[in-house]
């Protein structure tokens, strides 16, 4: 259990990732998340974890079974929804898209009404030495700035947490692809993914999960 990587990843603990691994990130606009969905979340990984003989497949599939659970939360009407405004989204995916090549390598991302997923790869240490906790400060205070202003708000825009995963497969990391590709179907926003406008990816993966 001590290699075994927790998809669930409080903001304020450490993140490490081996180099060269791609990295599914997950993050949320400052919501009012129902207590009950918290404690249900952490009563079934209290539950499961009695176990302490499990695999990382056993692990994996579990944590991201909870994970999807959220995220269909999240698919919801769950308010704010300010990602739903094609100025504010601009905003995330430029951000996003300015960072590659330079801090990472971006793979594919998708901008939901009120979440984000990102599928990326960090550059080498003696590329750009960014780690993720500082890109995602980074790229939170910029766009939450940004955006605020657009609202004509103040305070908090994102969700301080978010969910990190490494893919140690390529079988992990094309089925997280069309995890991210089809959020919007999913959600019943759209019925082909090529519809939703705030959606992103590499060229070079498209053949590879077969789309």
């Amino acid at each position: 259990m001590k290699d075994i990587y927790k998809l669930f990843h409080r903001g304020n603990l450490p993140h490490i990732f081996p180099e060269d691994t791609p990295i599914f990130i997950t993050y949320n606009l400052k919501l009012n998340s129902p207590e009950k969905l918290k404690q249900l979340l952490s009563n079934k990984k209290k539950e499961y974890y009695t176990n302490k003989k499990l695999s990382y497949d056993q692990v994996y599939k579990f944590e991201f079974q909870l994970f999807d659970l959220y995220d269909q939360h999240l698919s919801k009407n769950i308010s704010p929804r300010w990602l739903m405004q094609a100025d504010l989204a601009e905003i995330v995916q430029i951000s996003l898209i300015f960072g590659n090549e330079k801090f990472y390598d971006l793979h594919c991302f998708c901008i939901m009404p009120n979440h984000v997923h990102v599928l990326l790869t960090l550059k080498k240490k003696d590329v750009n030495p960014h780690s993720l906790p500082y890109i995602m400060q980074n790229h939170k205070r910029f766009t939450a700035r940004k955006c605020n202003q657009l609202l004509d708000r103040t305070g908090q825009f994102w969700h301080r947490e978010y969910f990190d995963h490494y893919c140690r497969t390529e079988e992990e990391f094309n089925s997280i692809v069309w995890y991210i590709l089809n959020n919007p179907v999913k959600a019943k926003l759209i019925k082909n993914w090529q519809e939703w406008k705030f959606t992103w990816i590499d060229e070079s993966l498209l053949r590879n999960i077969g789309v």
